[in-house]
């Protein structure tokens, strides 16, 4: 499995949401859906898919990643994988 960043060998985990947009091209109104998921790379350095319109792709550290980012919807999926990320495992629920 790969990315529009280049990076492979990606492990998908859990879905964090999905956004949407719109924008115009050649003059056509286009509302655009993208889902996002929690994903683990291990290794491998991103690099821009430009024919996708990525432009620039780094490596941010997490709790900084969402002031790098321009938009409140992309910002709000950074926001859910932190506390993902970041919060301890719930212990399983117990019968009694």
């Amino acid at each position: 499995m790969s990315e529009e960043t280049g990076l492979k060998d990606l492990v998908l985990g859990q879905k964090l949401r999905t956004i949407d947009w719109y924008f115009r091209l050649r003059g056509r109104l286009i509302h655009k859906y993208c889902t996002f998921f929690l994903m683990v790379s291990r290794d491998g350095e991103p690099v821009p898919q430009e024919a996708e319109g990525i432009t620039d792709c780094r490596w941010v550290p997490l709790l900084q990643a969402v002031d790098a980012l321009d938009y409140e919807n992309a910002r709000e999926v950074v926001r859910d994988a932190a506390r993902i990320a970041l919060s301890p495992e719930e212990p399983p629920a117990i019968d009694v």
